[in-house]
Protein backbone atom coordinates (compact mmCIF):
# COMPACT_ATOMS: atom_id res chain seq x y z
CA UNK A 1 0.00 0.00 0.00
CA UNK A 2 1.37 3.25 -0.95
CA UNK A 3 0.77 6.40 0.91
CA UNK A 4 1.05 10.11 0.13
CA UNK A 5 1.36 12.71 2.47
CA UNK A 6 0.92 15.93 0.98
CA UNK A 7 2.30 19.51 2.65
CA UNK A 8 -0.23 22.77 2.71
CA UNK A 9 0.61 24.97 0.24
CA UNK A 10 0.09 28.04 2.69
CA UNK A 11 0.17 30.48 -0.27
CA UNK A 12 -3.12 29.52 -0.99
CA UNK A 13 -4.74 29.42 2.41
CA UNK A 14 -6.78 32.69 2.71
CA UNK A 15 -8.81 31.66 6.23
CA UNK A 16 -7.44 33.75 9.16
CA UNK A 17 -8.62 30.61 10.97
CA UNK A 18 -5.22 29.27 10.96
CA UNK A 19 -4.07 32.01 12.69
CA UNK A 20 -5.97 32.35 15.95
CA UNK A 21 -6.18 29.45 18.51
CA UNK A 22 -9.18 27.03 18.63
CA UNK A 23 -11.53 27.63 21.16
CA UNK A 24 -10.68 24.44 22.51
CA UNK A 25 -7.59 25.19 23.26
CA UNK A 26 -7.68 27.41 26.19
CA UNK A 27 -8.89 25.11 28.61
CA UNK A 28 -6.02 22.84 27.68
CA UNK A 29 -3.60 25.17 27.94
CA UNK A 30 -4.93 26.36 31.75
CA UNK A 31 -5.21 22.92 32.29
CA UNK A 32 -1.40 21.85 31.70
CA UNK A 33 -0.16 25.05 32.98
CA UNK A 34 -0.99 23.26 36.16
CA UNK A 35 1.26 19.67 35.42
CA UNK A 36 3.97 21.20 32.61
CA UNK A 37 6.15 23.05 32.00
CA UNK A 38 7.18 22.46 28.42
CA UNK A 39 5.38 21.49 24.93
CA UNK A 40 6.02 19.65 22.03
CA UNK A 41 3.61 20.64 19.48
CA UNK A 42 3.94 18.69 16.13
CA UNK A 43 2.64 19.44 13.08
CA UNK A 44 2.66 23.22 14.03
CA UNK A 45 1.63 24.38 10.97
CA UNK A 46 2.07 28.11 11.29
CA UNK A 47 2.64 27.53 14.90
CA UNK A 48 -0.81 29.20 15.96
CA UNK A 49 -1.04 27.14 19.36
CA UNK A 50 3.33 27.09 19.64
CA UNK A 51 3.04 30.75 20.05
CA UNK A 52 0.00 30.89 22.07
CA UNK A 53 1.74 28.69 24.60
CA UNK A 54 4.88 30.40 24.84
CA UNK A 55 3.27 33.63 25.64
CA UNK A 56 1.84 31.87 28.47
CA UNK A 57 5.56 30.64 30.02
CA UNK A 58 6.15 27.20 28.22
CA UNK A 59 9.04 26.19 26.72
CA UNK A 60 7.93 25.55 23.23
CA UNK A 61 9.18 23.17 20.56
CA UNK A 62 7.49 23.26 17.44
CA UNK A 63 8.20 21.05 14.28
CA UNK A 64 5.98 20.16 10.65
CA UNK A 65 7.69 19.27 7.94
CA UNK A 66 6.82 20.27 3.95
CA UNK A 67 8.68 19.47 0.83
CA UNK A 68 10.58 22.35 -0.18
CA UNK A 69 8.69 24.35 -2.74
CA UNK A 70 10.60 25.84 -5.71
Amino acid sequence: MKVEHKGWDWTKVTSDSWLTISEEFLPVAVQWKEKFHSVLDIGAGKGRHAFSFAENGFQVSAADYAPQQY
